[in-house]
């Protein structure tokens, strides 16, 4: 079985390099194990290992639980600004014409 190849640009992978270590350094402050974190997030050790080397094929959702779980705020808000952020890029696109809302992007790649 061949391995599939994922194509992501450089700034996708530096970001999640990045991400990664905020990740890792905010495990080591907290004094947790890996294997801590692991049963925190109820996933395998082979899918925190990939979220701590900022691997791009790994489930944002746990990316973003990770987060929750070390205390690394994502988009530098409080937990109770974001949710008002959520509601108000939600009001944005409730108002956009429902023919652009239900719109599915197909994206040509081959360059």
């Amino acid at each position: 079985m061949s391995k599939v190849k994922y194509n992501f640009s450089k700034q996708t992978l530096y970001a999640l390099e990045h991400y990664a270590n905020l990740l890792k350094i905010a495990r080591k402050n907290r004094n947790m194990t890996v294997v801590e974190l692991t049963d925190k997030l109820g996933v395998s050790r082979t899918t925190v290992d990939k979220i701590l080397k900022g691997d791009p094929t790994a489930n944002i959702g746990y990316y973003f639980e990770a987060s929750r779980i070390l205390g690394v705020n994502l988009f530098n808000q409080e937990p109770s600004r974001l949710e008002v952020s959520k509601r108000s890029s939600d009001k944005i696109d409730s108002l956009l014409p429902k023919r652009i809302r239900n719109k599915k992007e197909v994206l040509d790649n081959d360059f």
